[in-house]
């Protein structure tokens, strides 16, 4: 988690400078049935398939966001920079807020959000690592992408941080108590 994260952008940087990572606890999102022996190395892969993958991690999203007015999925986009030509050319099919040169993906989430809408975000936010993830709850959209959004302010509302693991065939996610 702490690797990944300390490649990440500036959401990343904010949120390991605020302490809350050590807080936090740390699940995989893997399949049940997933040898304990596997999970022990988040470098190797063979966990599950890629599709699974993705209905495990909407399936935590989902359940993490059913109690929240505004839930939002926040994606690092860790190749993308705002003053790329790509950046000003392109027309994404998610939201993108811009801190600095950081470039970041964001999904509003409900709680009916389906696989096919966590995929595209991914597909189109990140190359595959590191994936950084922030699940924000209880943050309107204004606040996320609005003119002051730091990702030290936004870092304050992280319910949880996924990052991509088992060669990125699934996924780990530190969450808070809430």
């Amino acid at each position: 988690m702490e690797r990944s994260l300390a490649q990440g952008l500036g959401m990343s940087e904010a949120f390991l400078r605020s302490g809350q990572l050590k807080t936090m606890q740390t699940v995989a999102l893997v399949p049940p049935e997933t040898p304990s022996q596997v999970l022990s190395d988040p470098e190797q892969g063979g966990v599950t398939t890629r599709e699974r993958a993705l209905e495990i991690l909407t399936a935590f999203v989902n359940e993490r966001c059913a109690n929240s007015q505004h839930c939002t999925l926040l994606v690092e986009d860790e190749l993308l920079h705002s003053d790329d030509d790509y950046f000003r050319k392109t027309q994404f099919a998610a939201p993108v807020f811009v801190s600095g040169l950081d470039v970041y993906h964001w999904l509003h989430v409900r709680r009916d959000t389906s696989v096919r809408e966590i995929a595209s975000l991914l597909t189109e936010a990140t190359s595959g690592y590191p994936t950084n993830m922030f699940l924000l709850t209880d943050a309107s959209e204004q606040r996320v992408t609005g003119m002051n959004s730091l990702p030290s302010v936004i870092a304050r509302d992280v319910d949880a941080v996924i990052v991509s693991a088992y060669d990125d065939e699934a996924f780990i996610a530190a969450i808070t108590s809430r």
